[in-house]
């Protein structure tokens, strides 16, 4: 295969990335929406500085620095009601997903691959999403991730 022929299925992804804006901004008039919310009282800041960190480099691409995803492609973070099952959410990062997924009412039919950390960086990364983007609150620890990640991918299906 020709490297031309596959260079736009390799920038493009990383272009939807790039959404110029700087992090503590926020689109839609709603300010702060994309940085950790004072509900996260309790959070260690190492842990929502780390969860950042992983969110910026890794899960921006597809769901966007403010949280809202690509409508019809990726779903939103941002007040998602998918985050109210918390093993879903932890079990979709550890073994991926894929297939048909109602979020805020709109369905999404995509793959997610599995998240490459381990249990405390997936623990920050979910800690920051759940504090972050007009999100409620709440935190995930290591050990609950694990626990999914013991009970193997076939627990939810």
């Amino acid at each position: 295969m020709h490297w031309r022929a596959i260079f736009p299925f390799l920038v493009f992804p990383v272009l939807l990335g790039c959404g110029g804006e700087k992090p503590e901004q926020s689109r839609g008039g709603e300010q702060g929406t994309n940085v950790a919310s004072p509900v996260a009282a309790g959070v260690p800041a190492t842990m929502l500085q780390r969860g950042k960190q992983i969110y910026e480099s890794y899960c921006r691409t597809c769901h966007q620095a403010n949280g809202q995803g690509i409508p019809g492609m990726y779903p939103p973070l941002a007040k998602s009601d998918f985050l109210q099952d918390k093993r879903r959410v932890i079990h979709a990062l550890v073994f991926g997903l894929s297939g048909s997924i109602t979020v805020n009412g709109k369905q999404f039919n995509g793959v997610m691959p599995p998240a490459p950390y381990n249990d405390e960086d997936l623990a920050a990364v979910l800690t920051y999403v759940y504090n972050s983007f007009g999100n409620p609150g709440g935190s995930v620890t290591p050990e609950e991730v694990a626990a999914v990640r013991k009970a193997g991918k076939q627990a939810l299906q």
